[in-house]
């Protein structure tokens, strides 16, 4: 969660955990001493209201019974992390264009061996899925830069 937002190791963040009542509640409880020194953090909370939760937080599901909440409230310059998604962007862009552009042009079908197909299918839709989670991340960084100008 800290990597995903570039937080530094030194800067302490505050963690909200909401775990499943029973035996992954009572693991987190006997645990938050390790957690706050594995995962760097000021705090932990665990099962606190919701409204307790800063709006600006990451988030991030473990799986059914666990979810891990970080505090990002003025940790994250979003400006310059929303500049390197859209760098990133213009330069996925153009090469999935490239790609398209040559899959459709005439002739490919019939001229391109199948293994080669295969390849440029998969190529693209690995730069589709790339396009998309970049256009998510970047409207989550603006989601969240209007949330800590509140």
């Amino acid at each position: 969660l800290r990597a995903s937002y570039h937080i530094a190791n030194k800067t302490l963040t505050h963690f909200y955990v909401k775990a499943a009542a029973g035996a992954t509640e009572d693991s987190i409880k006997a645990q938050t001493d390790d957690i706050k020194t594995l995962g760097n953090a000021s705090a932990v909370d665990i099962n606190v209201d919701a409204s307790s939760v800063p709006e600006s937080h990451g988030i991030v599901v473990v799986d059914d019974t666990l979810t891990v909440m970080m505090d990002l409230t003025g940790l994250v310059d979003y400006a310059a992390e929303i500049k390197k998604l859209e760098k990133t962007m213009s330069k996925t862009r153009p090469a999935m264009e490239t790609l398209e552009k040559k899959m459709n042009a005439d002739g490919y079908a019939e001229k391109v061996k199948p293994e080669l197909k295969a390849q440029n299918e998969e190529k693209l839709e690995g730069l589709k899925k790339k396009i998309a989670d970049l256009e998510a991340a970047i409207t989550n960084f603006t989601r969240l830069a209007a949330l800590e100008k509140k």
